[in-house]
């Protein structure tokens, strides 16, 4: 469950709008669908499409967008899971084709997908895969992304501070453990180079405040902050200090190497 949120709101008010606006620049119709689509072989795949497309067998799908998409958006490049959405829908409700209005404020795009039922047949797979896992309560793989993060807190927030677990060599652990070292340091190293080139940039700039090529836009500026003084506000002011404070908990994962024999 999703809890609802002000993108999912201002999607759902400017959907009709992007429906009209579709209509202008497209002089296609398009009519409001309000069933719920499914495939009978697999019910747990569901579609609720916006709208129809009258004299067709498309649909329409309404998009609001972030405005750092659209340099993407003008070059005709959108989000992978628009495209897998489409093909999802194509395969819940029989259409051969999904069309995108997309609102990138204050920019309109429009798109479209033809259905591919080789596409929508390894979406079948991996949706079924999917399915199984959750009734058969087996959990996902363990990646990178911030929801698995946020799982793994939320499941294991039942801490015990003083209980050790030994990882063994089949755990996987130090295969992990190797791998982080080696990422730090690429990032150091990557870091490095980013540092050389942002200083060649510098000395190019000298004291000019901006400088521009035929595809960018460059500043070096001085800028100003202002933040608060911890160590004097808790010297002048230990109340107001104490006042302030926030606590927060979370559980912090630590890496050192051991020393033999410990």
């Amino acid at each position: 469950e999703v809890e609802d949120n002000d993108a999912m709101m201002t999607g759902r008010d400017l959907e009709q709008y992007v429906a009209e606006r579709f209509e202008r620049e497209t002089g296609k119709k398009v009519r409001r669908d309000n069933y719920k689509y499914t495939l009978e072989e697999y019910p747990f795949m569901v579609g609720h499409i916006d709208r129809s497309v009258i004299g067709e067998n498309a649909i329409l799908e309404c998009k609001t967008a972030n405005s750092y998409q659209d340099s993407n958006y003008q070059k005709g490049i959108f989000p992978d899971h628009y495209y897998v959405q489409c093909q999802h829908y194509m395969a819940v409700t029989g259409c051969e084709r999904v069309y995108l209005g997309i609102l990138c404020f204050p920019h309109f795009y429009w798109t479209y997908y033809d259905r591919d039922d080789g596409e929508i047949a390894a979406i079948l797979e991996a949706e079924k895969s999917f399915w199984d896992q959750v009734e058969n309560c087996i959990p996902p793989e363990t990646d990178g992304s911030e929801s698995t993060s946020e799982a793994l807190s939320e499941q294991f927030s039942d801490v015990q501070p003083d209980e050790t677990v030994h990882l063994s060599k089949d755990s996987g652990a130090d295969a992990s453990l190797m791998m982080i070292e080696e990422v730090k340091q690429q990032i150091k190293d990557l870091k490095l180079i980013q540092t050389e080139h942002e200083n060649k940039l510098k000395s190019l700039l000298g004291n000019n405040g901006n400088g521009y090529t035929d595809e960018w836009n460059i500043s070096w500026k001085e800028q100003s902050r202002k933040t608060v003084d911890t160590d004097l506000l808790k010297k002048e002011y230990p109340d107001i200090y104490q006042e302030c404070l926030k606590s927060s908990t979370s559980r912090v994962l630590r890496i050192r190497k051991r020393k033999k024999g410990k």
